[in-house]
């Protein structure tokens, strides 16, 4: 929910208290905070996310195969593949 509305405090606190929810998968979809960021527009969020992220996890795949960067191009906005820094 945090990652789909944008809402950086909190989940800056559930990654403050465990690093790994940078890179767990958080859907039955096989989605990442960041793909689920990504799918939303959320492009600040995305930002910080990426920031924080070891630069292979940008690359995860969720169960379709697809990683963040395809969810931000079906966006229809690049803001979101900006904050990745591709």
């Amino acid at each position: 929910m945090a990652a789909k509305e944008g809402y950086w405090v909190t989940a800056k606190s559930f990654i403050d208290n465990d690093g790994a929810a940078l890179t767990e998968v958080i859907s039955l979809q096989g989605m990442t905070a960041l793909h689920v960021a990504a799918s939303s527009s959320q492009s600040e969020f995305v930002e910080k996310l990426a920031d924080l992220m070891p630069a292979a996890a940008l690359n995860a795949q969720d169960k379709r195969g697809c990683t963040a960067l395809h969810y931000a191009a079906v966006g229809g906005t690049v803001d979101p593949a900006t904050a990745m820094h591709w």
